[in-house]
């Protein structure tokens, strides 16, 4: 039997205890980029006055073995230290300038229900053509947790590229990526665009999921992953131990473009505790290390009836190259983090052999 679990690590941010990740959920086949056309000065895509992106925490806590709904929290602009966004009961935005750009809300995904920021307004302008950062800073049980998402922009060109992967459960639900009493498959639907226009014809699309530190082909397999015409891949919870990468290949013509896509199944018997020492944020001169445990989902205690073995994969956080591999525990210092371009992904498999 095999178990996994993933944490981001980035070299240049502070972290948190629980391990942070953001949801989107935005209409199939737009993602969070803005393409701007500096000819026109236009948004070509994506036009959130038209397509409106929903943000909420999806923050994981191995100590509950699921993703948690945060006791109470704030959502920022430009820096997690950043003033607070205001909202008024009804859920306008009352921060300045961004009254007709945010929105607050719920979100109801995987059972539960999340707070959830939405983007109705476009972040990109004319005189402001740079990347957007939003965070949340939530706390869960006493404990400080800060979920990032970047909006992307860009000045159109025709020679770049982009894919965007939409995730959804089995009931169209965008924005789901978690297998849980709710759901039984995710899937994955990939989009190339070219300079913010989506591609349509002529690109194909072929997957891998990551086992053993190396990339695996995706085929057609009843019950585990079965791929679609339109270039989409549907998991079933066999396919998945825990938390687990999934990437696409778009190829058209001579350009290739990768994007990795993470999957989760919180209905496993068993789940990782990564054992990291640091929380997302690695600062200058100190090292991070895992030292995992296997805990029974059921007992919410250590599984210490079956031996269990651990291997490490450290892949590229944006193409999802593999760049270190390890087994028993892994370390990482700063400059390494840094060496390999300031933000990685860290897989760890728990193997227990006749379990």
């Amino acid at each position: 039997m095999n178990v996994s679990g993933i944490r981001d690590i980035y070299a240049y941010s502070d972290g948190d205890v629980i391990t942070p990740n953001m949801g989107v959920s935005i209409d199939s086949g737009y993602g969070l980029f803005q393409f701007w056309d500096s000819q026109n000065n236009k948004i070509i895509n994506t036009d959130f006055t038209k397509h409106n992106a929903k943000l909420f925490p999806q923050a994981y806590s191995s100590a509950a073995g699921k993703i948690i709904v945060p006791d109470k929290g704030t959502w920022h602009l430009g820096s997690p230290t950043a003033t607070a966004l205001a909202f008024d009961a009804s859920g306008k935005c009352t921060t300045s300038g961004y009254q007709s750009i945010f929105k607050l809300t719920t979100i109801a995904m995987n059972g539960v229900t999340q707070p959830c920021l939405v983007i109705i307004g476009n972040l990109a302008t004319a005189t402001s053509l740079t990347d957007k950062h939003i965070y949340y800073v939530g706390e869960y049980d006493g404990r400080q947790f800060t979920c990032h998402q970047t909006v992307t922009v860009q000045v159109a060109m025709g020679d770049s590229y982009d894919v965007v992967i939409s995730a959804a459960d089995a009931s169209g639900n965008s924005g789901d990526y978690v297998i849980s009493n709710d759901t039984d498959v995710v899937k994955l639907s990939p989009y190339l665009y070219r300079g913010g226009v989506q591609v349509t014809s002529g690109v194909t699309y072929t997957w891998e999921r990551l086992q053993n530190g190396v990339w695996t082909a995706v085929t057609n397999q009843p019950s585990f992953t079965v791929l679609g015409a339109d270039g989409s891949v549907t998991i079933y919870r066999n396919a998945v131990d825990g938390i687990e990468y999934y990437r696409v290949t778009a190829v058209y013509q001579s350009v290739t473009v990768k994007k990795v896509q993470q999957v989760n199944d919180e209905t496993d018997p068993y789940y990782i505790d990564d054992g990291c020492d640091h929380s997302a944020g690695v600062r200058a001169g100190e090292t991070v290390t895992f030292t995992p445990k296997v805990y029974n989902r059921h007992t919410n205690k250590e599984d210490k009836d079956h031996t269990w073995s651990f291997a490490f994969t450290v892949s590229d956080g944006g193409t999802g190259d593999v760049l270190k591999t390890a087994t028993g525990t892994l370390s990482m210092t700063y400059d390494q983090i840094k060496t390999w371009g300031g933000r990685v992904k860290v897989q760890v498999v728990a193997s227990c052999v006749g379990l």
